[in-house]
């Protein structure tokens, strides 16, 4: 029996990113005597996952961004799939509709299309983009998927919504499992034995809203000059960031701690995280702080309810500074088994080592034509 190939085709490049991530998730785990992913990518660097990819059997395809040389990545990306006509399923992650050609030039090609929404929302010139184009991507498109309920009422047309199949963020669990040890290092390294360290990991960015995060430890501070924030992530909005925290007077207690590749580590020594983000697809940060036991707590508008695993995750409407001290303080006297949590989310569909059998499933059907249901 011949492998099924699917053609993975990023809005990006295959570098450390949330929709990267879960892909190099399905690809490590997959059964790959079974099924074969290549990809395409749309810069002419060297990926971050690049040597991996190559190592488990993949081929990067690059192509011009459609954004960047419309005419040359439609030439090239119809191209790519005339020379390749094994390549039957073309699997689309996108953000918004920007990829409608991608679409569009796999259907005149004979080839299935999946159309993957992995976020709820667009910054305002991709937003404009996204309402030309969301019809039209959506006609040339046989299978939706989706991260969440927000990603699919912001990717599909109402009359399609129906059709997007749940798709969790899955990935390999065990590595987020809290862990004593790294609590005691990271604590010590940082001289932060003894304080409450509240923690965000993230790109720091608009998307993010750091700052909402900023404004409210600035109030919390007020009730506990013994805790610390830690921002875990690098982005745009760093320096501004940086500058607000000295603009509220708390820069000595707020560490903006960079990129880290333990991030693990981190959630173990932190005592309670704080999401404010103005949107998101599926966070993958609460995924992680679920799967350490770590108490969270998550803005509610714009974040869907699907990510919620265990009692470690609380959402939070939209509340004044000073409610939100108030909140924070009263997790202090909570006592969370960081332990059970990390054997609840095994439980879950966010474990790659449960869902990947059913992403088979999925595959196997699509590969045959065959009409899926979201169970």
């Amino acid at each position: 029996m011949s492998k099924i190939k699917i053609l993975h085709c990023p809005i990006g490049s295959m570098n450390i990113g949330g929709i990267e991530n879960m892909i190099m998730q399905m690809y490590r785990t997959i059964d790959r005597d079974r099924f074969s992913f290549d990809f395409v990518v749309h810069d002419g660097e060297k990926n971050f996952y690049e040597d991996e990819i190559i190592s488990l059997g993949g081929i990067l395809h690059r192509v011009d961004f459609i954004s960047k040389n419309p005419l040359r990545h439609i030439i090239d990306f119809f191209k790519l799939l005339k020379n390749n006509p094994d390549y039957k399923v073309i699997h689309i992650h996108t953000t918004y509709s920007i990829m409608f050609m991608d679409a569009l030039l796999s259907k005149l090609l004979g080839r299935t299309v999946i159309i993957h929404s992995h976020n709820s929302s667009a910054p305002a010139k991709r937003s404009v983009v996204h309402k030309l184009f969301k019809q039209l991507q959506d006609l040339f498109c046989d299978y939706r998927f989706t991260c969440s309920d927000f990603a699919a009422q912001w990717m599909f047309p109402k009359r399609s919504q129906k059709s997007a199949i749940f798709w969790p963020n899955a990935m390999d669990l065990e590595h987020l499992k809290f862990s004593q040890v790294a609590r005691r290092s990271v604590r010590e390294e940082l001289e932060a034995n003894g304080k409450f360290i509240i923690g965000n990991v993230g790109r720091l960015s608009y998307q993010k809203n750091q700052t909402r995060l900023l404004e409210i430890y600035a109030e919390y501070s007020k009730i506990n000059a013994d805790s610390e924030l830690w921002l875990v992530g690098d982005g745009p909005d760093r320096e501004n960031l940086e500058e607000y925290s000295r603009m509220l007077n708390i820069s000595s207690k707020v560490r903006f701690l960079g990129a880290k590749k333990n991030v693990s580590d981190y959630l173990s020594a932190m005592d309670l995280f704080i999401l404010t983000s103005r949107y998101e697809g599926l966070p993958l940060s609460l995924i992680e702080t679920q799967t350490s036991g770590l108490m969270t707590l998550a803005v509610r508008s714009g974040i869907t309810e699907q990510v919620k695993c265990n009692s470690a995750l609380k959402y939070v409407d939209d509340i004044s500074e000073k409610k939100w001290a108030v909140l924070i303080n009263r997790q202090r006297e909570k006592n969370l088994d960081r332990f059970g949590m990390f054997e609840e989310m095994l439980n879950s569909n966010f474990n790659i080592y449960r869902w990947i059998s059913k992403v088979e499933d999925i595959y196997e059907c699509i590969a045959r034509g065959e009409i899926l249901n979201d169970k």
